[in-house]
């Protein structure tokens, strides 16, 4: 009869011993995570509601917060990804289309609005502009020329070149 040490395999250089299966946090009893775990009747939506875009332009009156798209998909648990995928699709959601583009333009009216108060700091509201909303700081170059002559070039443009 073998003994264990005759049936044991020899083990490799680099060989690894498999890892046992297991549910991690979510073995039966473990209470790590519980605080973000998602709760009953707290499901993420995923299945688009006609009452959103309702919901977006109703979360555009609210007053003393900056509006973002970001925050509306937080107060009504909405995955951003999943938001973003309705976005693809002018032609299945249009009415939540024009919402966040109306959205998107209470957005930058706060920005510049608050920025020119200096409500909000003026280096946060320029990079939010700029990556957010398609501005851009118009160049300027001045030009001297024989006889004191100046002639000022301006670089005009609408964001999206």
């Amino acid at each position: 009869m073998p003994t264990k040490k005759d049936t044991a395999k020899k083990k490799t250089i680099g060989e690894k011993k498999p890892r046992k299966h297991h549910d991690g946090m979510f073995k039966p009893g473990n209470t790590i995570g519980m605080e973000t775990r998602v709760k009953p009747g707290q499901m993420l939506a995923s299945v688009y509601d006609e009452s959103y875009p309702d919901k977006i332009y109703e979360y555009c009156e609210t007053e003393g917060v900056l509006h973002s798209f970001e925050r509306w998909c937080l107060m009504n648990r909405v995955p951003v990804s999943t938001a973003n995928e309705w976005l693809a699709k002018p032609e299945k959601y249009p009415q939540f289309v024009s919402a966040c583009a109306y959205l998107k333009t209470v957005q930058k009216c706060e920005l510049i609005e608050n920025g020119l108060t200096d409500t909000y700091n003026a280096q946060i509201v320029k990079f939010l502009l700029t990556n957010n909303h398609g501005m851009k700081e118009r160049g300027e170059t001045e030009i001297k020329g024989s006889g004191g002559l100046t002639i000022n070039i301006h670089e005009v443009s609408d964001g999206n070149t």
